[in-house]
């Protein structure tokens, strides 16, 4: 992934002069009053067309952020509702699709005043973007088409199981599977030959993902062998909540972690050593 100049420094006075003081007492308090967007237990997703529902405070700052990283190219914040973090996503075809595909997340950590930016513009398989009607306030001229959609894909249960749909060619091969397909982003029925039934053995991936008081046993085996000791990168692949990462960033060790539930926009960086620990076994998709 290509690397953007340097997270430029936010507490500069003459900046800051222009816009909002922030921390992150006052970023929870602020989300806390948003009413609409797209909510999950981590984050809460807004497209830039529902900024004038939210405080002015909040969505002033995420302007001066965008504006400091020279951020043109986004329409949907993601806001972190644990970590004092944002993340400024572009779906260039946002209103023309009906599950746009994410083609760049910028992620910003506004405690360390560090930010990374993730391309997908190359990917046959970028995350995509579905309930559009959670992200726009319901006064949006689109928001009925949206809702429209939406319910085409429920009627033919594609949101059973929200795990497994975050994904392009994942998403195309469950509309298949359930005997369907899309014309102009629009779900009809197939006039092929392909199968209308689904495995009945669907894992909810996420709920594997258990909150941990101490290491993981893989974690456990590499400290035990010496090779937590500073010296080595750790990539874990399926990082669930972050636990581990959490430990063994609070002793000094260069450790971050990828998982398509939690930290989905994570870099996937080569390191030194990689843990898949109880990754394999809970995918049920055979091509995956």
């Amino acid at each position: 992934f290509r690397k953007q100049k340097e997270w430029l420094d936010l507490t500069n006075s003459e900046r800051w002069s222009r816009g909002v003081s922030m921390d992150h007492e006052k970023f929870k308090k602020l989300l806390k009053d948003i009413k609409l967007g797209k909510k999950l237990p981590d984050a809460i997703y807004l497209h830039v067309d529902a900024f004038d529902e939210i405080p002015g405070a909040l969505s002033k700052f995420t302007q001066i952020v965008a504006n400091a990283l020279k951020v043109s190219s986004w329409n949907v914040a993601k806001f972190s509702r644990k970590e004092f973090k944002l993340s400024l996503l572009y779906y260039p075809d946002f209103y023309e699709d009906s599950y746009p595909a994410l083609e760049q997340a910028v992620t910003v950590d506004l405690k360390k005043l560090e930010h990374k930016v993730i391309s997908y513009k190359d990917s046959e398989n970028p995350p995509i973007l579905h309930r559009k009607e959670l992200f726009v306030p319901e006064s949006h001229g689109m928001y009925g088409l949206f809702c429209e959609i939406t319910k085409e894909g429920e009627d033919v249960g594609l949101y059973e199981n929200t795990r497994i749909i975050g994904f392009k060619e994942t998403w195309k091969n469950l509309i298949e599977k359930k005997g369907f397909t899309l014309i102009n982003g629009r779900i009809a029925k197939s006039s092929g030959n392909g199968s209308t039934t689904t495995d009945d053995k669907v894992v909810d991936r996420h709920k594997t993902a258990i909150v941990r008081h101490e290491l993981s046993a893989p974690m456990k085996l590499l400290a035990k062998n010496g090779f937590l000791n500073g010296d080595y990168s750790i990539f874990d692949f399926g990082c669930g909540r972050g636990d581990d990462l959490t430990e063994l960033q609070a002793h000094g060790i260069d450790a971050v972690g990828y998982d398509p539930n939690f930290y989905p926009e994570s870099e996937k960086v080569v390191s030194d050593i990689v843990n898949l620990g109880f990754v394999i076994n809970v995918i049920e998709d055979r091509d995956e």
